[in-house]
C-alpha cells in the first residue's frame, strides 16, 4: 500500500513493536474465516507481518531463530503449519538459522525428522521435552535458548503448548 501497512488497518488494530506492526494478539487467534468453514481453522493467511520493518532491523551477522514451544507434528500429515509459516518468513528472504522445536509428548525422533522438508534437517533442533516457566530453567526456552542469541538477531517464538497456565 502507498501509505504503508498502517493504512490497511484504519481502526488502528495494529500493535507497533520495536520490531515493527504484528498483529493484535487477542483470541480467537485464527483465521476469520473458521466461522464459516473449519477447514480454515490452519490457516495463517490472517497473520500480519511488517517484513519491511523486521528487515530493515537485521544486521548482515543477524541469525534468525525460531523457538517453538509445542512443535508437535502428528497431527496435520503433510500439510504443516510450521512448514507453511516457516514459508511464508522464506518469501520475505526470512531463512532461520535454528528453529528449537519443544515438545513434552514422546515422539520418535526419526518420525519427526521424516515428516520435515529435507532443507529444515540441519537447522532443526528437536528437543523431547515440555517446557519451564521457572526462571533461569534449562528448560525455559527464554532463558536457555534467548542467552545464546543477543539484540540484532531475529527471534521468533511459537507458542501453542495447550497448558493454559503455562502459556
Amino acid at each position: 500500500h502507498p501509505d504503508g501497512i498502517q493504512a490497511l488497518f484504519p481502526s488502528n488494530q495494529l500493535s507497533l513493536s520495536k520490531s515493527g506492526f504484528i498483529e493484535p494478539l487477542t483470541p480467537p487467534m485464527r483465521d476469520h474465516m473458521i466461522c464459516e468453514n473449519r477447514h480454515h481453522i490452519m490457516h495463517l493467511d490472517y497473520l500480519v507481518h511488517d517484513f519491511e520493518a523486521m528487515c530493515r532491523k537485521l544486521k548482515p551477522w543477524s541469525k534468525r531463530i525460531l523457538i517453538d514451544m509445542g512443535a508437535s507434528l502428528e497431527f496435520h500429515g503433510s500439510n504443516q503449519p510450521i512448514v507453511n509459516l516457516l514459508n511464508q518468513y522464506e518469501k520475505f528472504g526470512f531463512v532461520f538459522d535454528h528453529i528449537y522445536g519443544f515438545e513434552i509428548t514422546q515422539i520418535p525422533p526419526k518420525r519427526v525428522y521424516e515428516m520435515l522438508p529435507e532443507k529444515l534437517i540441519p537447522i532443526y533442533h528437536w528437543i523431547n521435552l515440555g517446557v519451564s516457566d521457572e526462571d533461569g530453567h534449562k528448560l525455559n526456552p527464554l532463558h536457555s535458548v534467548l542467552k545464546t542469541f543477543d539484540e540484532d538477531d531475529f527471534i521468533v517464538v511459537k507458542l501453542d503448548i495447550d497448558t493454559a497456565w503455562l502459556e
